[in-house]
């Protein structure tokens, strides 16, 4: 899945014998800010540029093939690369990046400000050789990085900015957490609060209101594609009208102590059938209705 963590993660390494030596794969992950945040404020439009490279350098991949895949051979090094993916759950790019630009518009409120960041899954791979002799062990190690086509989507929303200077500004909406809606390639995280009726989320521009009761335990969900955030669909490259989504809390692993939740007792848990979304605030310029 693409849900968004922060810091440094090891992935299960991976190893790999052959000849009398030892191949050593650590396979670390982490988030890395595209650096084309951009800010729009009190009902200005704003513009997103975000250049999205996958695959490896042409000396990532010059490493690979002269000093990895030239030692195990090419059925060995096949062998290393299905380990490698099954370690991180999903297909290993090893192929020279390609690039290509996406570029979105978007509005700002009134009285606030939206601050837009995109951030792109990426891996190194700590490759690690040994082999004992009589008398010494020869040894060397190479790093290989990956930029994956894995990407996490945050509009940060401000409702009240005071460079705005409006004279009778909407006091912000008080939240309960932040909801994280993940569809494999590309996760979203939006901030949402409880309710009688279910959750509602703001998603980028919409207010959305999703009738399930119990999101402690998370649930999944087909959307049609058209609603999600365009830059969204740009870097989710999805191919059919609807995408399946995995809903759940996003938990910060920082030491915050948690805030007690408001739950009303009078809420049921729905069936995965019961879930739908009504889109109660619309500004992507679509009619209301379900979703």
């Amino acid at each position: 899945m693409s849900t968004y963590f922060t810091g440094r993660r090891e992935r299960d390494p991976v190893k790999l014998p052959f000849d009398g030596g030892t191949m050593t794969c650590r396979i670390f992950e982490y988030w890395e800010d595209t650096d084309n945040t951009t800010t729009a404020r009190c009902g200005d439009p704003g513009f997103i540029e975000v250049k999205r490279v996958v695959g490896i350098s042409e000396r990532d991949e010059t490493v690979l093939k002269t000093h990895i895949e030239s030692m195990i051979g090419v059925k060995g090094f096949a062998e290393l690369k299905s380990k490698i993916e099954a370690s991180v759950s999903r297909a290993v790019n090893f192929s020279v990046e390609q690039s290509t630009t996406k570029t979105s518009n978007f509005s700002s409120p009134d009285c606030g400000r939206k601050t837009m960041f995109v951030y792109q899954l990426v891996r190194d791979y700590e490759f690690f050789y040994s082999k004992k002799f009589l008398r010494w062990t020869k040894t060397w190690e190479r790093t290989i990085r990956e930029r994956t086509n894995v990407h996490d989507f945050l509009p940060d929303i401000e409702e009240l900015d005071e460079i705005c200077k409006c004279d009778d500004p909407i006091p912000p909406a008080n939240y309960d957490g932040m909801l994280v809606i993940d569809m494999d390639r590309i996760s979203v995280r939006a901030p949402f609060r409880r309710t009688s009726d279910g959750i509602e989320s703001r998603v980028d521009a919409e207010l959305w209101l999703i009738k399930a009761a119990d999101l402690n335990n998370g649930f999944s969900l087909d959307i049609s594609v058209a609603r999600l955030p365009e830059m969204v669909r740009l870097l989710g490259e999805f191919e059919s009208d609807t995408v399946p989504a995995e809903f759940s809390e996003y938990r910060a692993p920082e030491n915050i102590p948690e805030v007690p939740r408001m739950v009303d007792e009078g809420v049921e848990a729905l069936e995965a059938d019961e879930i739908s979304i009504d889109i109660l605030q619309d500004q992507s310029g679509f009619q209301e209705g379900e979703l």
